[in-house]
């Protein structure tokens, strides 16, 4: 147990919010990472290096999650089955036939928006007290808020918008 001024329930309630929030983010990492493989076509290249630099950033994210989570003395979600039970963005299932890089990027630019509602959402959540959370979570609404913008600034995207 971690003595750090939070109460047990102050705690349980910020890891349940942000275990959702991990789900979240790796549905999001796995999803921007299956397009970076599967990406094809005349751009191909600046599609492809761009969802490289978004799902880095995802798993960058994903790991601070989790580690947020360890620090308030909990564990975070595991398993496959935990993510997809408690996940808030629409995963993109491979039996599904592949859009074009254009679809691709405006799923992404659309996931990016819900993301970031998604973490405003759990921000107003966490408890007064822990500081902790509410400014990790503020960063992370910070950091995505200019990746959203440049994923809508890309050359890419202004074609078919």
């Amino acid at each position: 147990m971690v003595h750090t001024g939070l109460s047990n329930e102050c705690v349980k309630q910020s890891t349940a919010l942000l275990n959702s929030l991990l789900a979240s983010h790796f549905t999001l990492l796995l999803k921007t990472w299956q397009f970076h493989w599967n990406v094809v076509g005349q751009s191909f290249s600046s599609y492809h290096e761009a969802m490289e630099k978004l799902y880095t950033a995802e798993i960058n994210r994903v790991d601070d999650t989790a580690e947020r989570i360890r620090a308030l003395g909990e564990r975070p979600l595991g398993s496959m089955k935990s993510m997809l039970e408690c996940k808030d963005i629409k995963e993109f299932c491979m039996s599904e036939a592949l859009p074009e890089a254009i679809v691709m990027w405006q799923m992404i630019r659309d996931d990016w928006d819900t993301m970031i509602r998604i973490i405003r959402e759990k921000h107003e959540q966490v408890p007064a007290e822990d500081l902790g959370t509410i400014n990790f979570l503020e960063d992370m609404i910070e950091s995505m808020e200019k990746e959203a913008w440049m994923i809508r600034a890309d050359n890419v995207t202004r074609s078919a918008t």
